[in-house]
């Protein structure tokens, strides 16, 4: 959803057709929301969230002003469907304090998951995957990562 960086994506992989770029956001639900992100040319350039709480913080931190925009988000099951995807080895999400929507999203009975990388876990997130029969196997400073029982 942060157009520089799709577009800088879509430029490195554009000729590689077994890496499809899709300018949504993931969620849990089909719908809208507001996105931030930083529109400067820096080291904060990949810096896009959903969360109103991680753009005070990176403000607080790193002093970098975010763009507000409203953009289409997308079940996560739902683009895994149109693109015939059923099963995933490595599944990596670190989506800014959003990955528990992007997990809640996923339809674990049409999809298999080997591993699951996240981000920011948190109790909601941490019982949705043990729920799933998922172990945490290993955490390192900024990482949870999560496997099939």
């Amino acid at each position: 959803p942060n157009p520089n960086n799709y577009n800088k994506l879509v430029n490195l992989y554009n000729e590689n057709d077994k890496i499809k770029i899709l300018n949504v956001g993931c969620s849990f639900e089909n719908g809208n929301d507001l996105i931030f992100y930083v529109d400067q040319n820096d080291e904060f350039e990949q810096l896009s969230t959903f969360s109103l709480e991680q753009v005070q913080k990176c403000k607080e931190i790193y002093g970098c002003e975010f763009v507000e925009k409203k953009i289409d988000v997308v079940k996560t099951s739902d683009i895994f469907s149109k693109n015939n995807i059923s099963k995933i080895n490595f599944l990596s999400v670190d989506t800014e304090s959003f990955d528990y929507n992007v997990i809640k999203g996923i339809d674990f009975e049409k999809v298999e998951i080997d591993l699951i990388c996240v981000e920011h876990l948190n109790n909601e997130l941490e019982n949705l995957l043990t729920n799933l029969n998922y172990v945490v196997f290993y955490k390192n400073i900024g990482n949870t990562f999560f496997k099939k029982k």
